[in-house]
């Protein structure tokens, strides 16, 4: 989705304030220069928040993890500018979509997670 005109794109891209490269341009870079190297942590109250246990995965391990959800996404019939809302403490999982949801060219819409169904019906409908 793309909410800004041509003539905008081009005078920020000139400016230097917007770049070519994406966030899972990004993400893959750092995947290919650190591989083995820890990505991201869950937070040590995990377990009582969603009932699994806290985990550190390297940058390999996230992006098979991003890739593999991705691709269920496109399987699934979720297309570019589509909208996936998610209700998600900070947690790696996440972080995951985030990044997945970008790769299936759809959009990521996170709600708080205080938030209740009368609040997610709002919000969904």
């Amino acid at each position: 989705m793309i909410l800004a005109s041509q003539e905008m794109i081009k005078e920020w891209t000139e400016k230097g304030a917007w770049g070519k490269k994406t966030l899972i341009d990004y993400f893959k870079e750092n995947v290919s220069k650190y591989p083995d190297e820890i990505c991201i942590v869950d937070p040590y109250d995990k377990e009582e928040l969603v009932g699994l246990k806290p985990e550190r995965l390297t940058y390999r391990e996230l992006d098979k993890a991003v890739d593999a959800t991705a691709e269920g996404f496109v399987k699934m019939g979720i297309q570019k500018d589509d909208i996936i809302v998610v209700q998600l403490p900070n947690c790696w999982e996440l972080a995951m979509l985030y990044l997945a949801i970008t790769r299936a060219g759809a959009l990521i819409s996170p709600l708080p997670m205080q938030w209740r169904a009368s609040e997610f019906e709002y919000i969904a409908d």
